[in-house]
C-alpha cells in the first residue's frame, strides 16, 4: 500500500494557489499556470486511483505504481515552491527545468508514441473495471436501462400489434370491395353479352315472321307447289298432289319451329341479361351497405355477404320473361335492409 500522508497531501492540494507554490514570482505567470493545468490532468487520475484503492482490493505491483506516481508529483510540487538564495538567472533557470519535468510527465502519460510511456492511463483503465463503485453503478444503469428497453418493447410491441390489425383490417375491407368491384364486372359483361344476343334473336324471329307471312299471302308459292292437280282445258280436277302437300306441311312446319325457337331465345337470352343485370347492381351496391353499417361489426358484414350472396345466387328468381308459375321474388334485399337497421339500433 501506498503511504497515506502522501496521498492525502495529493488529493488535498490546491496547484491553481500560485501564490503558495511560487512565493518569490521567478517562473512568467503565463508558463506556470500552462504547466499546472498540464501536471493538474495527471494528478487527477492518479488521485481517481488512490480512491478506487480505498474501497478495491488491487494488485501490489498496482499500489506501488501508485505510491510512485503520487511522489513524483509531489516533488513536482516541492520544486516549485522552493526558496532559493541564488541569482535570479540561476533561479529562474530550475524553475524552468520544474516546468520541462511536468511537459516530460504529461508527454510520457498521455503520449502513446512516447518511448519512455510510464503507463499510468492503462493502469487507470484496469482499475476502473475493477472499482466495485463503478460495476455497481455501471450494472445499475444497465439494468434500468434494460428495463426501459423492455417497457420501450413492450410499448411498441403493443402500439405495432394495434397498428397491424388496423391495416390488416382496412386491407380485407379494401381487398373484399375490390374483389366484389371485379365480379360486378364480369357479370355486367356477361349481362351485355346476354342483352346482345337476345337482340339478334328477336331479328331472326321477326324476319321469320315476315317471310312467313309473304309466304302465306303469295299466290305464286301455291302455284310452285299445287296441292290440287287440274285438267288444264277444263279446269277439272284430276287428282292431289300429297307430295307438294307435304313439302307444304314441312316449310310451315319449319317457319313456326324457327319463329318460335326464335323468340324462346329471346325470351331466354332476356332472362339471362336481367339476372346479370340484377347480379351486377346487387355487388354494385355492396360498397353502399358496408359504409352503412357502423364500426367494426364483423358479424353483421359477414351477415350481409351472406344475403348478397343468396339475393345473386338463388335461382328462383322472377324476371317476367319465362314461365315462371313456382318462382318466386328474391327477398334478399329485404333481409340486406333488416341488417342494416338492426346494426344502426345496437
Amino acid at each position: 500500500m501506498s503511504n497515506d500522508n502522501n496521498k492525502d497531501d495529493l488529493r488535498s492540494i490546491d496547484l491553481f494557489n500560485t501564490n503558495d507554490l511560487d512565493p518569490q514570482g521567478f517562473i512568467d505567470k503565463r508558463k506556470l499556470n500552462v504547466g499546472l493545468k498540464s501536471l493538474d490532468e495527471v494528478k487527477e487520475i492518479v488521485c481517481e486511483m488512490q480512491d478506487i484503492e480505498d474501497r478495491t482490493n488491487i494488485p501490489l505491483e498496482f499500489s506501488n505504481n501508485i505510491m510512485q506516481w503520487n511522489n513524483i508529483i509531489l516533488q513536482i510540487i516541492k520544486n516549485i515552491g522552493e526558496v532559493h538564495n541564488e541569482t535570479s538567472d540561476v533561479v529562474a533557470r530550475k524553475k524552468d527545468g520544474v516546468l520541462q519535468k511536468i511537459s516530460t510527465l504529461r508527454n510520457s502519460t498521455f503520449n502513446f508514441n512516447d518511448p519512455n510511456r510510464n503507463f499510468i492511463i492503462e493502469q487507470y483503465s484496469v482499475m476502473k473495471s475493477m472499482d466495485k463503485k463503478d460495476l455497481s453503478e455501471v450494472y445499475s444503469k444497465k439494468l434500468d436501462a434494460l428495463l426501459d428497453s423492455m417497457n420501450q418493447s413492450k410499448e411498441d410491441t403493443i402500439k405495432f400489434s394495434q397498428e397491424s390489425e388496423n391495416i390488416l383490417n382496412e386491407l380485407k375491407k379494401k381487398v373484399s370491395t375490390e374483389t366484389v368491384s371485379d365480379y360486378a364486372q364480369v357479370f355486367k359483361t356477361e349481362s351485355n353479352s346476354y342483352n346482345l344476343t337476345s337482340y339478334i334473336w328477336l331479328g331472326v324471329g321477326i324476319f321469320s315472321t315476315i317471310v312467313f307471312i309473304l309466304i302465306l299471302s303469295f299466290n305464286g308459292f301455291n302455284q310452285l307447289l299445287p296441292v290440287e292437280i287440274l285438267e288444264a282445258e277444263t279446269d277439272k280436277l284430276l287428282r292431289y298432289s300429297y307430295s307438294n302437300l307435304a313439302t307444304k306441311l314441312i316449310i310451315y312446319a319449319l317457319f313456326i319451329f324457327v319463329i318460335s325457337f326464335s323468340f324462346k331465345q329471346f325470351s331466354i337470352n332476356r332472362h339471362l341479361f336481367t339476372l346479370n343485370k340484377h347480379r351486377q347492381n346487387a355487388l354494385n351496391s355492396y360498397k353502399l351497405f358496408t359504409e352503412s353499417i357502423v364500426g367494426e361489426d364483423n358479424n353483421s358484414r359477414n351477415a350481409l355477404m351472406v344475403q348478397v350472396a343468396k339475393s345473386i345466387y338463388e335461382h328462383a328468381q322472377s324476371t317476367g320473361y319465362l314461365n315462371e308459375k313456382n318462382q318466386t321474388m328474391n327477398s334478399g334485399v329485404l333481409e340486406l335492409t333488416k341488417i342494416i337497421g338492426e346494426n344502426k339500433t345496437s
